[in-house]
């Protein structure tokens, strides 16, 4: 089965993580791409990836998606307006974390 993180309750997930699930995370900066795209431009083309992978996947096999990160590290565009950027240590904590969790 095919889930995603947010729409579980604590018990559902607790009893899906015992099926060994593959984790999916999708990683995608708010950052500036010029003045003709959005900002979430990184997160759209992530979430539309996820989308056309899950749509090939077995929907037997056990998948969890994970809510997307949206911040990391984008320090080279901290000067454009609409960027949002973590201290890359702590942007790779968190993906860490994720991973983990």
């Amino acid at each position: 089965m095919i889930h995603h993180w947010q729409t579980l309750t604590a018990p559902q997930l607790a009893d899906f993580a015992q099926r060994d699930p593959v984790a999916v995370l999708v990683l995608g900066a708010i950052e500036q791409h010029g003045t003709h795209l959005p900002l979430a431009t990184d997160l759209t083309i992530g979430e539309g990836l996820q989308a056309a992978m899950l749509a090939q996947l077995d929907p037997a096999m056990n998948v969890v998606c994970l809510p997307p990160i949206a911040v990391g590290a984008s320090d080279e565009h901290a000067s454009f307006p609409g960027t949002l950027s973590l201290p890359a240590p702590l942007a790779i904590a968190t993906q860490k974390r994720m991973a983990t969790a």
